[in-house]
């Protein structure tokens, strides 16, 4: 069985690019225009009433962090980069990729009946469950700054190799297009993490 790579995109394919089943929802492909650039750098697509958001994005980006504190500030938070959430699956390629465990995660949504629930995760599977959260947000940040913050971070070795960095830069280039395509909202995730978290409440109603 392969390390598990915490935080790094899925490979679902050659070259790690998402399957298309990341692309059934979104401002885009529901034929909605997106909206302005929110003060804070939120990019706004459309009113919904909210309850259920995933946070998704690149390693490095900070979901993890932002769902720690999240968390602290006593907002229901799940962390999918674990073994109860996702689980390992052989492509019809041969490559290892770490999926969601689709009836926890239909579980987990269809259970959620109060208050805020917050999703990190980036899974070549998850766009199945974009009709079911009611924030996609996508938090981003330069090629550097990720890079700066997967070499200073001590919970979580991938990105220390240098095949690991080049696998980060070549997942930015081509699957961050296909979260962003696909996301409701877009964060600078260069802000201090306060910030982020702030605008994730706003997001969720708070």
């Amino acid at each position: 069985m392969p390390t598990r790579r915490r935080g790094a995109p899925a490979t679902g394919d050659a070259g790690g690019v998402p399957q298309p089943v990341l692309r059934p929802r979104g401002c885009r492909a529901a034929g909605l225009r997106p909206g302005p650039r929110l003060p804070g750098g939120v990019v706004g697509a459309y009113a919904v009433r909210v309850g259920k958001i995933l946070i998704t994005g690149m390693s490095g980006v900070g979901k993890s962090t932002a769902l720690q504190l999240l968390r602290l500030r006593g907002h229901r938070t799940v962390d999918t980069d674990t073994d109860v959430w996702s689980r390992w699956v052989t492509t019809p390629d041969g490559s290892p990729d770490w999926v969601w465990r689709e009836q926890a995660i239909t579980d987990l949504l269809a259970g959620h009946a109060t208050g805020s629930l917050f999703v990190a995760g980036c899974k070549t599977n998850q766009g199945r469950f974009y009709p079911s959260f009611d924030q996609v947000v996508l938090l981003s940040a330069p090629a550097e700054v990720l890079l700066v913050r997967i070499a200073a971070r001590t919970g979580n070795p991938y990105g220390k190799r240098p095949e690991e960095r080049n696998a980060v830069l070549h997942h930015l280039a081509t699957v961050e297009p296909l979260l962003r395509a696909t996301a409701t909202h877009e964060l600078d995730a260069t802000a201090p993490v306060e910030i982020v978290v702030r605008q994730l409440e706003e997001l969720a109603g708070h």
